[in-house]
């Protein structure tokens, strides 16, 4: 009885729901309300025939514009006047040529119940004016919340991107529009959240053509809170849009990230006000030469800082970094680290996590005293390729340390017989070299073995799997680790 049931309720269910998962093998029939394919081997004369007859198909998984759909057109949008669907993605659409009936037909324009849309073509080496006539007719209703575009090869974006009436959209994404050479008014959508920037390659400069026009009643960005930029190569300036004015374009910014811009040269002129800002990483930025102004005042909030591949940042802004930073993380930033006496940590209260890596090929001896804040509970040194000691005056100011980890130090020779802060609950040092260990269990003078009994959890973790048998006798199995 109850596969009677189960196989009357699938008979049925077929009549309404249309899945082809391998082959195309029949047509959309009447009745279907759901349809999706993940095939490639598509009847496509069959499918375009029955296609826009189906009066009642309320929800497509997703349309894919292979080049054998060409004929098809995207004017068939149109005629599925039932869509219900809240999430639609519209792919392909190189594939698709200028609609037959002009760019001032909206071919999402009744769809009440969209909110969130995806439009992807495949990059191509050439700009094409077609792209903008189709992105024109594929502007959706004004209650979007969340928009995708990428791949989008024309000039400029069409004017419904960034319209203020478009009051609902959270989370826009513009991703290798590699030929738009201004960002659309996006500071003027009043609940956007979200917002992500990536391969805009013929962008320079963000203006104010960015935040809005400057009559506008609109305060930009009011409900932004995650911002990135990521692989805009010729991006080479960011102007604010508030210098001079107290209420600045970012009040509610809580993550801003920036990724390799290899042309950013600076940042806002006057800083960047952020004051709800939290999280600050910018990695890969090989021209830029310094961060934004007064973080001290503008990013009041900030608990974590990443800077990382940045090698011609010299300094921190004038003043101080925000007191209530948390994390501190700086990777490869040579010029940087060679001023770090300059940095003015130990007034920072908050800072509980320090990393720091790069190559420092003259530094033998870390950290160097008055350099980290008292307040540290975790150290992180990795790659100083030239490091012997440990400066114990660095290190015993550091009362509350509780991890200490050192990766790829291959000349560390020992550490300080008397300068370990008493707080210190772990020792992690990992990928050294048999020789390098030999060293350490020396003892030099004033120096003190790793593995010796005083209560800390030591991990040493050697480069070589067969270093692990050679070390396990004098340092003991209980302790030592291998790195595969």
């Amino acid at each position: 009885m109850h596969d009677l049931v189960s196989d009357l309720a699938k008979f049925i269910s077929k009549q309404f729901t249309l899945s082809h998962e391998d082959d195309y093998s029949s047509e959309i029939l009447s009745k279907t309300r759901h349809f999706s394919h993940s095939c490639k081997n598509i009847d496509i004369k069959k499918f375009a025939a029955t296609f826009h007859e189906s009066k009642r198909l309320c929800t497509v998984l997703k349309f894919n514009f292979d080049s054998s759909l060409y004929r098809f057109g995207i004017e068939e949008l149109g005629k599925l006047t039932n869509l219900r669907e809240r999430s639609l993605s519209i792919l392909d659409l190189q594939n698709i040529g200028s609609p037959m009936d002009g760019k001032d037909v909206k071919y999402l324009r009744d769809r009440k119940y969209l909110k969130e849309l995806v439009l992807e073509w495949k990059v191509g080496n050439n700009t094409l004016e077609s792209h903008l006539i189709v992105l024109e007719s594929l502007q959706p209703l004004s209650n979007l919340k969340s928009l995708v575009i990428n791949g989008y090869g024309g000039k400029s974006f069409p004017n419904w991107v960034g319209h203020p009436s478009f009051s609902n959209i959270a989370s826009l994404h513009l991703e290798d529009c590699k030929f738009c050479c201004s960002l659309p008014p996006l500071g003027q959508l009043p609940s956007l959240q979200d917002l992500s920037i990536a391969g805009l390659d013929r962008v320079v400069r963000l203006g104010c053509e960015f935040y809005g026009s400057e009559s506008s009643s609109i305060k930009p960005f009011q409900s932004l809170k995650v911002i990135s930029f990521k692989n805009m190569l010729n991006w080479e300036k960011w102007f604010s849009f508030d210098v001079g004015k107290e209420d600045g374009a970012f009040p509610n910014l809580r993550n801003l990230e920036i990724h390799e811009c290899p042309k950013l040269t600076c940042f806002l002129k006057g800083g960047l006000r952020a004051p709800s800002l939290e999280v600050f990483r910018i990695t890969k930025c090989k021209s830029l030469s310094s961060l934004p102004d007064k973080m001290h005042i503008f990013f009041s909030s900030l608990e974590e800082l990443y800077i990382e591949y940045c090698p011609e940042v010299e300094s921190f802004p004038e003043g101080r970094l925000p007191s209530n930073l948390n994390i501190i993380y700086i990777s490869n930033c040579e010029k940087l680290f060679a001023r770090r006496m300059r940095w003015d940590l130990r007034n920072l209260p908050s800072v509980k996590i320090f990393e720091v890596i790069g190559k420092s090929e003259d530094v033998e001896s870390f950290p160097d005293e008055g350099l980290l804040p008292t307040t540290l509970t975790r150290l992180h040194i990795e790659g100083f390729e030239n490091l012997k000691y440990l400066d114990k005056k660095g290190l015993q100011h550091l009362t509350t340390l509780e991890e200490l980890k050192m990766w790829n130090c291959p000349k560390l020779e020992c550490m300080p017989k008397d300068g370990l802060p008493a707080s210190l609950t772990t020792l992690n040092i990992s990928n050294y070299t048999v020789d390098g260990l030999e060293q350490l269990q020396q003892e030099p003078d004033g120096c003190a073995n790793p593995a010796a009994d005083d209560g800390v959890q030591y991990t040493l973790i050697v480069g070589d799997y067969n270093d692990v048998y050679k070390m396990a006798d004098a340092y003991g199995a209980s302790y030592l680790k291998d790195s595969h």
